[in-house]
């Protein structure tokens, strides 16, 4: 059964670097049209097997952490697969503006596949859930909106359905007054982002976030994916909130909460007269991860012969 549970988390990690490497393309603008469409599409694919997994690891393991870090992918999944979805559409429209007298049967045609597709697909995508937490906030907001906020194949009411079931703890209370009915979805959406939508609070939040992680005793494949995962939500929030930290900074606080004998590793690769980037950082910890599993695996597998 561990090597089950090994076996599950190394495709767990895994799967977090595709996702990681996938949005730092899309970030740079180096991937489009059709070699987005098949790396996101492969992506889904081993996204949706990893569910599988993650119900046999639930039985396995029913470890909250475990939970956690399922829904730390599954929010990052979704929100790079909206956005990647985005960007596909808004190609799509320009191209077809262009032929627009010879495609606009193709556009409606196409408009209505995505919306069958959508309908059929909901029940299968979790909504991303949201407690009253001020460093929640923006992750949710993103994929709330992306996922349904932005839909126009849903009505307020249907909306605000999916909004009540998504949040939790003290987000949830904020919005109980509020009846089901076509105007209150808007109204309950606003009262939300009056509430948390602080940037001096969440600024702070974030900061400290980054600068509280626990420090790891030992190289494990959990902490060491979690602490990159961590880092990087908290970075993108504080981008989208228009505050840049140093890189230099945020390797230094990273390079705190690594145990010595990863610290040393990471120490090997670097190079005296460049600065390390961020991005080189995530890379390192990731590997390093799947390093470790490899190496457990293998002690596993030894002992049990």
């Amino acid at each position: 059964m561990a090597d089950r549970i090994k076996l599950i988390v190394q495709k767990r990690t895994s799967l977090k670097s595709q996702i990681t490497n996938l949005a730092n393309l899309l970030d740079k603008g180096t991937t489009h049209g059709s070699a987005l469409r098949l790396r996101i599409k492969r992506l889904s694919d081993q996204f949706h097997a990893f569910e599988d997994f993650n119900d046999e690891l639930a039985v396995l393991d029913s470890s909250d952490a475990h939970q956690t870090e399922y829904a730390n992918i599954q929010d990052r999944f979704y929100t790079l697969a909206s956005l990647i979805e985005d960007k596909l559409n808004a190609a799509d429209t320009a191209n077809k503006v262009d032929n627009a007298a010879s495609d606009e049967s193709t556009v409606k045609n196409t408009n209505a596949v995505i919306t069958t597709k959508r309908r059929v697909k909901l029940p299968e995508a979790p909504l991303p859930t949201f407690d009253g937490k001020f460093e929640h906030w923006l992750t949710f907001k993103n994929a709330f909106s992306s996922m349904i906020g932005s839909r126009t194949d849903l009505t307020d009411v249907d909306k605000l359905h999916y909004l009540k079931s998504a949040l939790t703890g003290e987000a949830s209370n904020k919005i109980k007054i509020f009846a089901i009915d076509n105007v209150n979805y808007v109204k309950a959406w606003e009262l939300l982002e009056r509430a948390y939508e602080v940037k001096r609070i969440l600024v702070t939040r974030h900061i400290s976030g980054i600068v509280n992680l626990p420090v790891l005793d030992k190289e494990t494949t959990d902490g060491l994916t979690k602490l990159a995962d961590d880092v990087q939500q908290h970075v993108a929030s504080l981008n989208t909130l228009g505050v840049a930290i140093g890189q230099e900074m945020i390797i230094y606080l990273i390079e705190g909460k690594l145990p010595r004998s990863t610290l040393d590793k990471w120490e090997i690769t670097l190079d005296r007269e460049t600065l390390p980037k961020l991005e080189d950082m995530y890379e390192f910890l990731y590997k390093t991860a799947v390093c470790v599993s490899r190496r457990e695996r293998a002690k596993s597998v030894e002992l049990s012969r």
